[in-house]
């Protein structure tokens, strides 16, 4: 695996995609669900592909952010991750690293009352492995099933521990902003032109 380095405020950036990702996983959840205050998807388009594609891309975020929090470096303001989809071999990188960080990740998964034939985190993991490309791909994909309870606690444990690991990281930041453009820019003319037709 190739390994990628995170510097100054795209840590930041890497922190808030993996909470972006898991909380379009739940707007869009309610959404389907049509819960109050939401619009309703009304099965316009394949719900199930852009929920799993979501819900799996923002575990892959956290565990890349663990990593790099992990490695983190003081002098350099940088950490480091390793490239890569599938969440299993994302998994095995991190025990590697830092092995604290699975061993609590794995309690807090055996709080999980939806944990099913997934007796570990790890287990859940390797039957999901490689969903972020599958289910983006669900067309041409064959079977494919998560329990979308067993998803739902992951992206929250993954949040909540995430956050915690990172708040010495966010202070040294903070303390020390450096900002590197990347050029990455969205813009918009007209904010009440951007609907669904």
């Amino acid at each position: 695996m190739a390994i990628v380095t995170v510097s100054n405020e795209k840590i930041v950036r890497l922190q808030s995609g993996a909470q972006g990702f898991r909380n379009a996983f739940f707007i869009l959840y309610n959404s389907i669900m049509s819960k109050d205050g939401c619009e309703s998807w009304a099965q316009d388009g394949d719900c199930m592909s852009v929920l799993g594609t979501n819900g799996c891309f923002s575990i892959e975020l956290y565990f890349k952010f663990l990593m790099v929090i992990d490695s983190f470096n003081h002098a350099t303001l940088s950490g480091t991750h390793f490239k890569g989809h599938s969440l299993d071999d994302l998994y095995d990188q991190l025990n590697r690293q830092n092995s604290r960080y699975i061993s609590d990740l794995e309690a807090e998964y055996n709080k999980s009352e939806y944990k099913h034939q997934y007796a570990t985190l790890k287990d859940f993991l390797s039957s999901i492995r490689d969903y972020f490309i599958d289910w983006r791909y669900a067309y041409d994909s064959g079977t494919l099933n998560v329990n979308l309870n067993t998803l739902s606690d992951v992206l929250n444990l993954l949040e909540e521990y995430s956050l915690n690991q990172y708040r010495p990281v966010s202070e040294i930041l903070a303390q020390n902003s450096v900002s590197q453009p990347d050029g990455q820019t969205m813009s918009i003319d007209n904010f009440d032109d951007i609907k669904k037709s």
